[in-house]
């Protein structure tokens, strides 16, 4: 199924979570948030294997069988089978509730039992009367910032990321394609937006014939029929919506979609990508080891991996102390003697901290190939400050890439205020490349400065920012946002083969 251990410790925290808020006894709630913690703060972090192996024989302390069964469950089926039994007695409203930032099991059980909570209106209303900022472990700074998530939580409902909308795209084509019936993605399928607010096809079947093929989805709910559309609603409230074309409409939208397939085939593709970049392994938070990314990603093809944990002022991602890195790096050149036909490069993602200084000294940053400085901290600085801070790390001589720079979460958390036309400037003018962070959650940079920057001679780098072996394609995501960009594959830094970008770290340096 491909899960990680990061999904397994959410998913624990999550039982822990509506244990409180049901009012279960303490030591229950205890035995899965401290099952999470454990498997959290284990260094180094076991691959999913390992943690079969441990918990087939009985060797992780406080994992008794209920604890071992859903791990194992959910690592099998995708699903843990205790997690899904308590879900289904809190309404989607409450289960809302909870995905708020600021809000846990018991700030919710207050909020219900002492203003009647039973929804995101409910709480909105009751934080413009100033009613919240009136209860336990609530102020009037944390009633305001409840307000803005909640705002950014409604414009956001029923939104996809691009993950989720081509996964059931390519479901519902796939339908259609095994019964030899054609289908056309249009609007933002076709133009391939950051996030979808609702699906769209064309076809040239009679509707009545589509909707009997549709009926082997059962994840849509038919919600309207015109006398030329089914407009279809996902479990999200998405809109899905095919429009019933004639046979002219739709041969001239499939000749309109080839040319634009046309054009993207001259710009970088992912098999023009000779290495990986920006991947964490269990040497701080990442699931696999250096032995098992290096020997995928060279299955795959691939010339090198870019190795880039965590640095060690991130001490909640297990940052590296500097005796940390030297046990890393000595490992790092043991697999590169032994297998000359692929290299590991040694990078790190630091930290950038409040005052635009990285955090190792200079002298240690030498140790490094490449260094990806990120904001991991402080999002709430002024434009102007945040802009500064970042210009200094980019300056830094040791710099060579700088990391998801909005540190924006897609339908989640706005990016925090920066200046990027400075800061696309700043890194041309120190040789610094941008990423493109591919993890579908975040596309940062964004793919309309990334294509201001590529007019002015930026350097791109498409990054999975992977903390797992099937979080390696992701890159997809950041080769779908560079074409978009105009992005040619002489302007992707890890399209540069292993020799070629082993000098342009050198010289870098």
């Amino acid at each position: 199924m491909g899960i990680n251990l990061s999904e397994i410790i959410f998913s624990l925290k999550q039982v822990a979570e509506l244990l409180e808020l049901e009012g279960e006894n303490i030591f229950k709630v205890r035995a899965w948030s401290q099952a999470a913690a454990l498997l959290e703060a284990q260094t180094p972090q076991p691959t999913i294997a390992e943690l079969i192996k441990n918990l087939s024989e009985k060797k992780l302390k406080g994992f008794g069988p209920a604890l071992t069964e859903n791990i194992l469950s959910l690592i099998e089926t995708g699903k843990m089978p205790y997690l899904v039994e308590l879900a289904k007695q809190y309404t989607p409203e409450i289960k809302e509730l909870m995905r708020l930032k600021g809000l846990g099991p018991k700030k919710i059980k207050l909020l219900i039992s002492e203003l009647c909570i039973q929804n995101i209106e409910d709480l909105e209303q009751a934080c413009k009367k100033s009613l919240v900022q009136k209860l336990k472990g609530f102020s009037e700074k944390s009633e305001a910032e409840l307000l803005t998530n909640i705002a950014m939580l409604k414009e956001n409902r029923g939104k996809l990321l691009i993950s989720e909308a081509c996964s059931i795209a390519t479901a519902i084509e796939t339908v259609l394609k095994n019964k030899n019936f054609d289908l056309l993605p249009i609007g933002e399928l076709e133009s391939r937006e950051t996030t979808y607010t609702k699906l769209e096809f064309a076809t040239d079947l009679k509707l009545d014939a589509l909707e009997t093929l549709l009926q082997e989805l059962p994840e849509l709910n038919l919600k309207t029929k015109s006398a030329s559309a089914l407009q279809y609603a996902l479990s999200s409230q998405t809109p899905v919506v095919f429009y019933s074309l004639s046979a002219q409409e739709y041969l001239t939208r499939k000749s309109k979609a080839q040319k634009l397939e046309e054009e993207f085939k001259s710009l970088v593709q992912v098999q023009d990508l000779r290495g990986i970049l920006h991947v964490h392994s269990i040497y701080s938070d990442g699931e696999d080891s250096l032995v098992s990314l290096a020997a995928y990603l060279a299955q795959q093809g691939y010339q090198y991996l870019g190795i880039s944990d965590h640095s060690k002022s991130a001490a909640y991602a297990g940052g590296l102390a500097e005796a940390r890195v030297q046990a890393q790096h000595h490992e790092i050149e043991k697999l590169n003697a032994a297998n000359r036909d692929f290299k590991i490069f040694k990078g790190i993602e630091s930290d950038i901290l409040a005052d635009g200084s990285l955090d190792y000294s200079d002298q240690f940053l030498k140790n490094f190939d490449f260094v990806i400085a990120s904001v991991h901290s402080r999002f709430n600085l002024a434009k102007a400050e945040m802009t500064a801070r970042v210009i200094r790390a980019i300056e830094h001589p040791a710099t060579t890439i700088l990391g998801h720079p909005t540190g924006r979460l897609l339908l989640e958390r706005e990016g925090y205020q920066i200046d990027l036309d400075k800061i696309i400037d700043a890194c041309i003018a120190n040789k610094v490349v941008i990423e493109i962070n591919s993890n579908p959650r975040r596309l940062d940079l964004d793919w309309s400065f990334a294509k201001r920057g590529l007019e002015r001679g930026l350097i791109l780098a498409i990054c999975p920012d992977a903390h797992a072996l099937n979080q390696i394609t992701h890159v997809r995501w950041g080769i779908a946002m560079a074409q978009k960009a105009g992005a040619t594959a002489e302007q992707i830094l890890n399209t540069f083969d292993c020799a070629r970008i082993g000098k342009y770290f050198q010289d870098k340096s």
